[in-house]
C-alpha cells in the first residue's frame, strides 16, 4: 500500500512537472518544470533497490542533467550581453538539450541502454509521457539545417536498429526514435497532427506493452502462434503492424494524415526519405512475424501462454481491435 502511495505522489508530480513547461511562456520556468519532471522520475525508476534500476536510474540522470546544463548555458546566454558574440543561441543549445530529452540521434546513444534496464511500466512512461514537454518545446523551432540533420539520423536509426534484434524492448525503443522524427518534422507545420500523431503513438504502445505485460514478454521467440489457440498472439501481431503503419490500421492512418501534410510544405527530399525508413521498419515487423507464426515447434513454445486469464485476454483482443481497426474507421467517417 506504501509502494502504491509512493507511486502514485510521485506520478502526479511528474504530469505537473510537464504541465508546467507546456504551459510557461518563460524558458526559465519551462527548464524548471523539465527538471521537476526529471527529479520525480528517478525516484521512480527505483523504486526498488536492484542492480538494474539504479544503473538505468544513474544513466538516465546524467544525459538529462547534460541535456539541462545546455539549456541553462541557453538561457544565461539569452539574458546576458554573450547573446551579442554568440548568434543563434537556440540552435546551438536548446536544439541538441530537446533532442537528448527525447531520445533522438545522434544524441540518442542513452536510449537504449536504459530501455532495456527497466520494466515495461517504466518503458510505457518513457516511451510516452517523458517525449510529450521536449516534443512541445521542440515543435516551437522552425526547421532549419540542424532539425533537419536529427529528423533525417533519427528516421535512419530508427529503420536500421530494429534489425537482427530479438528484445522486444529495443525494438520499441528503435521504433519511437523512428515515430521522434516523423513528430518533430510535423511540428513547425501543424501542432494539431502533431498532437494526433503523438495520441495515436501513445495509444497503440500503450496497447502493445500492456500485452507484452500481462504475458511477460521481452524476446521475439515468446512470441508463437499456437495452433490451439492462436487468438493469444494475434492481438499482439495486430498492434505491432499498427505501430509499423500496415494499412489499414490506426498507425497507417497517422502517416497518412501526417503525409498530406509534409507532401506539401515539407522538403521533398526528407519526405522520401521518411517513407523509406518507415518501409524499412514495416519490412522487419512483417518478416519478423512470418517466420514466427510458421514456427511451431513444441520446444519453442512459451510456458506463459499456457497460463491465461480467459476474461482479461478476451478483453485484451478487444482492447486491440478497438484502437486498430474500429477506431480508424470511425475517424475516417467522421
Amino acid at each position: 500500500m506504501f509502494i502504491k502511495n509512493f507511486l502514485l505522489a510521485f506520478i502526479s508530480t511528474l504530469i505537473i512537472g510537464s504541465v508546467i513547461t507546456i504551459s510557461s511562456n518563460s524558458l526559465f520556468l519551462r527548464w524548471l518544470g523539465l527538471e521537476i519532471n526529471l527529479l520525480r522520475f528517478i525516484p521512480i525508476i527505483i523504486n526498488k533497490i536492484t542492480f538494474h534500476n539504479s544503473e538505468a536510474a544513474i544513466k538516465y540522470f546524467i544525459t538529462q542533467a547534460l541535456a539541462s546544463i545546455l539549456i541553462v548555458t541557453s538561457i544565461v546566454v539569452n539574458y546576458t550581453s554573450l547573446r551579442h558574440f554568440i548568434t543563434n543561441t537556440p540552435y546551438l543549445f536548446l536544439i541538441p538539450a530537446l533532442a537528448i530529452k527525447i531520445g533522438m540521434a545522434p544524441l540518442h546513444f542513452w536510449f537504449p541502454q536504459v530501455r532495456i534496464l527497466l520494466n515495461w511500466f517504466k518503458c510505457l512512461i518513457l516511451f510516452t509521457w517523458q517525449k510529450l514537454a521536449p516534443l512541445f518545446l521542440i515543435s516551437y523551432f522552425s526547421i532549419n539545417i540542424l532539425i533537419n540533420i536529427i529528423i533525417l539520423s533519427s528516421a535512419v536509426t530508427g529503420a536500421l536498429g530494429g534489425f537482427n534484434q530479438n528484445n522486444f524492448k529495443l525494438i520499441l525503443t528503435y521504433s519511437s526514435i523512428s515515430h521522434s522524427s516523423w513528430i518533430v518534422s510535423l511540428g513547425p507545420f501543424n501542432v494539431n497532427a502533431c498532437l494526433l500523431y503523438f495520441t495515436f503513438y501513445s495509444l497503440i504502445n500503450s496497447t502493445i506493452i500492456l500485452l507484452f505485460s500481462q504475458k511477460g514478454i521481452t524476446l521475439t521467440k515468446h512470441i508463437i502462434s499456437s495452433k490451439n489457440n492462436p487468438l493469444r498472439s494475434l492481438p499482439i501481431i495486430l498492434g505491432v503492424m499498427s505501430l509499423g503503419g500496415l494499412p489499414p490500421f490506426l498507425g497507417f492512418l497517422r502517416k497518412i494524415i501526417a503525409l498530406t501534410i509534409l507532401i506539401k510544405l515539407f522538403n521533398v527530399f526528407s519526405v522520401i526519405f521518411l517513407i523509406s525508413s518507415s518501409l524499412v521498419s514495416l519490412f522487419f515487423y512483417t518478416s519478423m512475424f512470418y517466420k514466427l507464426t510458421l514456427n511451431d515447434s513444441p520446444s519453442h513454445k512459451y510456458k506463459n501462454f499456457t497460463r491465461f486469464n480467459p476474461l482479461l485476454t478476451s478483453m485484451l483482443i478487444f482492447l486491440t481491435l478497438a484502437t486498430n481497426l474500429i477506431l480508424p474507421i470511425v475517424f475516417t467517417l467522421t
